[in-house]
């Protein structure tokens, strides 16, 4: 009796470090998986600002460029619209 009870009991802790060893290999992955998410999103998201960055200083420097040849620059915004020009072109 006392030698089923053994093998029983060294059957139950090999099956109970299996799990735990599993259980830590998936928490690895799912850690591994969850941190590759994050630097995916933190890369697309400096490309992003990166653009709007590019997109604002390329719309300033072309706004800039036309209304120092004293050219009327409209600008738009929804449904309004203004023009603008440079001021040292109106004295």
């Amino acid at each position: 009796m006392e030698g089923e009870n053994y093998k029983l009991l060294c059957a139950l802790l090999i099956i109970i470090i299996i799990i735990i060893g599993i259980v830590f290999v998936l928490n690895k992955y799912v850690n591994s998986k969850q941190q590759k998410e994050i630097e995916m999103n933190q890369t697309i998201i400096e490309s992003y600002n990166s653009g709007a960055e590019y997109g604002y200083l390329f719309g300033i420097t072309q706004v800039m460029s036309n209304s120092q040849n004293c050219n009327v620059v409209p600008l738009s915004y929804s449904n309004i619209t203004i023009n603008m020009i440079d001021v040292n072109c109106v004295r």
